[in-house]
């Protein structure tokens, strides 16, 4: 099967309309971008996308051979990028340090950023989630990406998975560490439990504990 990436423009010269349409597409076409994933992996291991933490680990492990290990020139790069119209959150990521994973593979992270969205979604139902887009100034870093948010019970902790995926692979390509990608899920995951369980306690001991109200004195 194949799968393609909506060409867009880069997040900070899109006009929120144009940012709510891109996000709409992402969020439809996140379940066919696992398909492609899982068809690409088990080109050479078994692997199933049933977004256990060991599907994370195996994925990890495979990740890293896959990533190609060389330098890419820079004009190479810079290509690409126009060529494929990258958002600019991943072309940033891409283009962070000289050691960077080939952007043959850039179709491949992006998948991987789908399904670390939708295991945390999927591994944390008791919690409610929706994507979110932060419609703020444009000199933001955060303009105009779409976001995964907690909102039941509610988290300032907002998830931008592709560019969390982009920025591990790099880390994972320049320190050779397998376990990147698999540590960083279980990190975000954890973030989200601790969350809201925070937010529960506290809702709780509201209930338990009103605060009393200050009623005015009579006079007598």
């Amino acid at each position: 099967m194949e799968f393609y990436i909506k060409k867009e423009k880069s997040f900070d010269n899109m006009s929120n309309t144009e940012a709510d349409e891109y996000m709409h597409w992402y969020v439809e076409n996140i379940d066919l971008g696992i398909k492609y994933l899982e068809t690409i992996v088990n080109r050479t291991i078994k692997w199933s996308a049933d977004y256990s933490d060991e599907s994370f680990l195996m994925l990890s492990k495979w990740w890293l051979p896959n990533i190609i290990k060389e330098i890419i020139p820079l004009e190479t790069v810079q290509k690409t990028i126009e060529t494929q119209q990258l958002p600019a959150h991943i072309a940033n990521a891409i283009l962070t340090n000289r050691e960077q994973p080939s952007p043959l593979i850039t179709k491949e992270m992006y998948t991987i950023g789908m399904y670390f969205a939708k295991s945390i979604i999927v591994n944390l139902s008791d919690f409610q989630f929706e994507w979110k887009i932060l419609h703020r100034s444009k000199k933001n870093i955060e303009y105009n990406i779409p976001k995964l948010c907690k909102i039941d019970p509610p988290s300032v902790i907002a998830l931008d998975a592709q560019s969390v995926v982009a920025n591990t692979t790099s880390r994972m390509h320049r320190e050779q560490n397998e376990l990147g990608l698999y540590s960083i899920y279980i990190r975000w995951k954890t973030m989200f439990i601790d969350d809201g369980k925070s937010a529960r306690e506290e809702a709780e001991s509201k209930m338990l504990y009103p605060k009393k109200s200050r009623a005015k004195k009579l006079s007598k």
